[in-house]
């Protein structure tokens, strides 16, 4: 990591996959220069609900096989579960 970059990592969410997971290098898309994406890959934390306004729910987050084989990014809400939020980047704003 350079010197003038920090990461501060979110203690408020909770890994809920295994420890061990995989990750295949020669994999496309499995991890640019600084990050790695394990599909697998999954957290849950609460947050605000997209759909009862002042209260929270879980929201799940996990990397799966996109159907070129490059991860894919999903979030589900525990209040629209039906409808959870996809896309081949992590840096997507809702």
């Amino acid at each position: 990591m350079d010197q003038g970059r920090r990461r501060v990592l979110c203690a408020c969410a909770r890994v809920t996959s295994g420890w061990r997971l995989q990750l295949d290098p020669s994999a496309p898309g499995s991890h640019d220069d600084d990050y790695v994406y394990p599909i697998g890959f999954r957290t849950s934390r609460k947050h605000a609900s997209a759909t009862n306004p002042g209260s929270k729910c879980l929201y799940h987050s996990e990397i799966v096989a996109g159907p070129n084989g490059k991860p894919q990014f999903k979030v589900t809400c525990q209040d629209m579960s039906e409808h959870p939020y996809e896309d081949s980047t992590p840096n997507v704003r809702i």
